[in-house]
């Protein structure tokens, strides 16, 4: 066949634009399974474990929201100046109420809400602050201390200022919050003269609770008003106190 008569071969051209949309891969959620099987009539076995599913699969979705949302909320935390004086240890400190006033409008902007739980036993008063995200996630921290019963308080008064002093302490482990002095300069907030880390706050508290440390009197030993006003520089100083008043009772 001479080259005239050869069929004539058309080559895809290199410029030739595929117009097909490009499919785009979609997430199928648990409950998306869930309904799909529901809907074939699926065995009741097979539900169950995709209604497990959806169970953990929405619990891991609202720790993430919570997460982010505390992370969010510690950028942009609000400063709380200390407004109170301890005549005892002239000192100032927070009140519970300057604390959680100026914390709980900023923690609302990032959907997290703080509340407590409380608890009176033979071996003392426990207080336990929850910090919930409105998808449902919460984390909290405990504390246990005995009626305060220094001064000339009746039992109610007792009770009422080692709570106190319980709700502001868990209040400020589970935000993170430290409260500073109004006059301090810049040179104050040095790596050591801030407050202990959130880790090394929740280091210093379980240890104190494994130990079985009266945590009111450790912070009057202290001079501190709570644990997390302990100054970063002083953390290996309160862990080793913690350590041998821990090996004192034992």
């Amino acid at each position: 066949m001479s080259e005239e008569q050869q069929p004539y071969k058309v080559e895809p051209s290199r410029d030739v634009i595929d117009l097909q949309p490009q499919r785009q891969q979609v997430a199928i959620t648990p409950m998306q399974m869930l309904n799909a099987a529901v809907e074939r009539g699926d065995a009741m076995e097979n539900l169950e474990k995709l209604m497990d599913l959806n169970d953990r699969w929405e619990a891991a979705q609202a720790k993430k929201a919570y997460i982010e949302a505390k992370s969010a909320f510690k950028a942009n935390a609000p400063t709380i100046i200390k407004d109170m004086e301890n005549k005892q240890y002239k000192s100032m400190y927070s009140s519970i109420g300057n604390v959680v006033n100026g914390v709980n409008a900023a923690l609302s902007q990032y959907g997290l809400d703080a509340s407590w739980d409380f608890d009176q036993t033979d071996t003392g008063i426990k207080v336990t602050c929850i910090l919930t995200h409105s998808q449902g996630h919460s984390e909290r921290v405990s504390l246990v201390g005995p009626p305060d019963v220094s001064g000339q308080k009746n039992p109610i008064q007792q009770i009422k200022s080692t709570t106190t002093y319980l709700k502001l302490a868990t209040f400020e482990a589970v935000t993170g919050i430290a409260s500073k002095e109004g006059n301090k300069d810049d040179d104050g907030n040095a790596a050591g003269a801030q407050p202990v880390s959130e880790d090394q706050l929740t280091e210093l508290l379980e240890l104190a609770e494994q130990l079985s440390v009266d945590k009111i009197k450790f912070c009057e030993w202290a001079k501190v008003e709570s644990f997390a006003e302990i100054r970063r520089a002083d953390f290996q100083k309160a862990k080793n106190a913690i350590l041998a008043k821990g090996k004192k009772h034992g």
